[in-house]
C-alpha cells in the first residue's frame, strides 16, 4: 500500500480542530439554559402566523434539538451546531407543504478567535442551505459583537441578573 486514505468523517478531525470550550462546565450550562423555552424565548420569536406567496400559516409547534450534525455530504459532518430550534408552520391550504424557520445558535463562553467562529457559522450557512435560517452566537464575550452582526449573525448575551456561574450550579455541572 502506497498511502493510508484519510478516513475522517468530521471536519474537526479532518482539519486537526479542538474546540476545548466544548468540554467545559461553562459551555453545557449555556446550552442547557438555552434549551429552557422559557430562556430562548427572551431572545427569539416565532409569528404566530407568517405569510408567503400570499398564503398564510400558522405556527404549528416548536422544536429544540441540541448537537446537530452538520452535513456536508451524505457521508461527511462539517460540525455539530449546538442549537436549532425550529418552528413549523402548516399552509391554510391542505396541499401545500409546510415552511420551517430554524434559529441555529452556537454557544461560546469566550470568543478566541473571531476569524474561526465566524467560518465556523459561515460553513453552517454553507451546508445547512436554508434561507428560513437565522445564525446566533450565544456568548459572554461581547468584544466582536459589531463584527459578527456585520456580517448577518446575531449576538446573544445571558441577562445580566444571571451569571455563568449560576448556570452552571442550576445544572450541577
Amino acid at each position: 500500500m502506497t498511502g493510508q486514505k484519510n478516513r475522517f468523517k468530521t471536519t474537526e478531525k479532518l482539519w486537526d480542530l479542538d474546540d476545548k470550550q466544548l468540554k467545559t462546565p461553562k459551555h453545557d450550562a449555556m446550552v442547557l439554559w438555552l434549551m429552557d423555552k422559557d430562556n430562548y424565548s427572551q431572545y427569539l420569536s416565532f409569528d404566530n402566523v407568517v405569510k408567503s406567496w400570499e398564503r398564510k400559516y400558522s405556527l404549528a409547534e416548536t422544536r429544540v434539538l441540541s448537537e446537530v450534525p452538520i452535513m456536508s455530504s451524505p457521508t461527511f459532518i462539517a460540525g455539530y451546531a449546538d442549537l436549532k430550534i425550529t418552528g413549523r408552520y402548516e399552509c391554510e391550504f391542505v396541499d401545500y407543504k409546510d415552511i420551517f424557520i430554524s434559529h441555529v445558535i452556537e454557544v461560546k463562553p469566550k470568543i478566541e478567535s473571531f476569524g474561526a467562529v465566524l467560518r465556523q457559522i459561515n460553513s453552517y450557512k454553507k451546508f445547512m442551505n436554508n434561507v428560513n435560517n437565522q445564525y446566533y452566537i450565544f456568548t459572554l464575550d461581547s468584544r466582536f459583537d459589531s463584527q459578527f452582526e456585520s456580517q448577518g449573525i446575531k449576538v446573544l448575551h445571558p441577562p445580566e441578573e444571571i451569571t455563568i456561574e449560576d448556570m452552571v450550579k442550576m445544572y450541577d455541572l
